[in-house]
């Protein structure tokens, strides 16, 4: 899995990526936290990649702490994977 964050800010990391398939993921405190997801699918689709599925859950903060919210994309590469 590759956070998203990390694409936005080192976009080449998607073209070391060996595999047709890839997870990435996002993390924040609130529900609409999400901008670096939404770049990180736009920075793969400009590269060849497609958003196959897009899921998110939420952990319990527990006592005095803020509950987390994560969402996990699958990318597909386009063209074929190379062996």
């Amino acid at each position: 899995m590759i956070l998203a964050y990390n694409i936005v800010s080192e976009p080449e990391i998607v073209d070391r990526i060996k595999h047709k398939y890839q997870i990435i993921f996002d993390k924040t405190t609130e529900v609409s936290g999400f901008e670096y997801m939404n770049e990180a699918i736009c920075v793969m689709a400009n590269k060849g990649w497609r958003c196959v599925s897009i899921t998110s859950t939420r952990s319990s903060g527990g006592s005095g702490f803020a509950s987390e919210h994560y969402i996990f994309a699958l990318m597909e590469r386009r063209e074929e994977c190379e062996s």
